[in-house]
């Protein structure tokens, strides 16, 4: 499929514009002016008492709270307001799998925990997002459906298809992605040595700003092979998957891609860093000045391989859930060092009886985490033992997300001019974790039961209100499909990589 096929096809959808910067093509809005007032505003310039003018779908203005306006004011008291998360790894499934997710209930969650963009991973569907014909069915099943928030598109990179990578980008994707190491996903085959300097030459050549090649980072060998046989746990035992998947596969994998970025010139984004001595490596090479950031995601800060209960397969990811030793070094990585730039979800899900839970089998069980509507709570939660003010809390979630991956022109933090994308969450209310509030296509997940700090009250997407506590997701569906600009001049340049770690 050629690139002007899938510009008509994008054409005859709902109306899409390129905004100023040429960050990204978004449905022009048109909704009455009002304004909300809180004691707690997070903003790039700490927390203020403020009154936030929203108009058109944008912050028209951030003013003293007592400023006086004619304009009708929501005033939420001392809730706390911030800028809607931004969540840069999330398997919504569709098209092919929607009997495990779906781009519906998927931005519904979202919108639940305060999610007001996603970017979309191209694997677990069908089929991967590895061509622009690919990309197509992609934007259909968007098109078709009800979106609670912004949605962005993250191409592949595969072997037998990396010439689709310079068509992906100009149509419109944020970053590509690749495995180190089996998919498991037979059209999302991982890429070897060869491929990941070649898939890196391409991406780092690309128009425009910098592009971001998402790598999961593990790197098997024959030798590591017999390890799960080897352990000497039951396969009901979380320490079997453990084991199965040590930090070696890690640590092996990252030293690879560092040192081919620094070959290529490529910006590298190591997804779902799980092992405190990964962060290290990371730590060191961007002290020696290598193009790369990191993620953690929530499963990673809140929850300890010691603690997770004999056969609930729900806790299995890869890379696994380490010790709380481990837990801690994450935590310093994130907060202390700069080895961890921002923390994703990396969400997912998969039907009940693929979690093989009647069993407790770690070995059969499908390894994914369904966290996308608990990344605010569960982040919070496991910060409190670390101060994490809300400042530092919001560009963990949001505007350093916005920063990598190109959205800062238009989103992650609450400046004037940018979308009114805008979480309103009482930090302080705790409450324990129900299925029956879980708006996941399935409801079973390792956060459920679990006793959590913070309760969203209300998701605004483009100004409009889509999630109120209590009632759910109400209004209209105000999200819409997010398309890069090959033309945007935004995005982590290297130089400001470097300059944010600390050494």
């Amino acid at each position: 499929m050629n690139p002007s096929k899938l510009t008509n096809l994008m054409e005859r959808r709902a109306p899409i514009y390129p905004v100023e910067e040429g960050q990204c093509r978004v449905q022009k809005e048109v909704s009455e002016p009002y304004a909300i007032k809180s004691r707690r505003v997070v903003t790039p310039a700490g927390l203020r008492h403020a009154l936030i003018v929203i108009e058109n779908g944008k912050i028209g203005d951030i003013l003293r709270a007592d400023t006086e306006t004619q304009l009708p004011v929501q005033d939420v008291g001392n809730l706390v307001v911030m800028a809607g998360l931004i969540d840069p790894h999330v398997h919504v499934n569709e098209p092919g799998r929607t009997e495990w997710e779906g781009f519906e209930s998927a931005t519904a969650a979202a919108a639940a925990g305060g999610t007001t963009t996603l970017l979309d991973m191209p694997l677990n569907c069908v089929p991967s997002t590895v061509s622009l014909s690919a990309m197509e069915q992609k934007i259909s099943a968007i098109k078709d459906a009800k979106l609670s928030c912004d949605v962005g598109l993250i191409g592949g990179a595969v072997p037998g298809f990396l010439d689709e990578i310079g068509p992906l980008a100009k149509a419109g994707v944020f970053a590509f992605k690749s495995f180190m190491i089996d998919s498991q996903s037979a059209d999302f085959p991982h890429v070897n040595s060869a491929d990941l300097v070649e898939a890196m030459s391409l991406i780092s050549k690309l128009e425009g700003a910098p592009y971001v090649y998402i790598l999961h980072a593990e790197k098997d060998s024959e030798e590591d092979e017999t390890l799960s046989e080897a352990s000497g746990h039951s396969n009901q035992d979380h320490a079997k998957h453990l084991q199965s998947r040590p930090e070696v596969w890690e640590t092996r994998a990252i030293d690879e891609a560092i040192r081919a970025a620094d070959q290529t010139g490529c910006h590298i984004h190591i997804a779902h860093v799980g092992s405190s001595n990964a962060a290290e490596i990371i730590h060191n090479a961007k002290i020696d000045g290598a193009y790369v950031t990191a993620e953690v995601c929530t499963h990673y800060l809140l929850f300890q391989s010691e603690k997770i209960p004999r056969g609930n397969t729900l806790f299995k990811c890869a890379p696994p859930i380490r010790s709380e030793d481990n837990r801690l070094g994450l935590w310093k990585a994130l907060l202390k060092d700069g080895s961890l730039d921002i923390i994703s979800s990396d969400h997912s899900p998969s039907p009940p009886e693929l979690k093989h839970m009647k069993e407790g089998d770690f070995t059969k069980a499908w390894g994914g985490i369904a966290g996308l509507q608990y990344r605010l709570q569960g982040t919070w939660t496991a910060s409190q033992p670390f101060e994490v003010d809300f400042m530092r809390l919001s560009e963990l979630v949001s505007g350093k997300v916005a920063d990598i991956f190109g959205l800062s022109a238009s989103k992650g933090r609450i400046v004037k001019g940018l979308d009114a994308d805008l979480v309103i969450w009482d930090p302080e209310e705790e409450q324990v974790i129900q299925e029956s509030e879980c708006l996941h296509r399935h409801k079973a997940s390792a956060y459920t039961g679990q006793k959590l700090m913070g309760r969203v009250k209300k998701t605004i997407v483009h100004g409009e209100v889509v999630y109120e506590d209590g009632g759910g997701i109400v209004g209209a569906s105000p999200g819409k499909l997010l398309l890069r600009s090959a033309a945007t001049r935004d995005g982590l340049s290297r130089e400001v990589v470097r300059d944010q770690v600390c050494t």
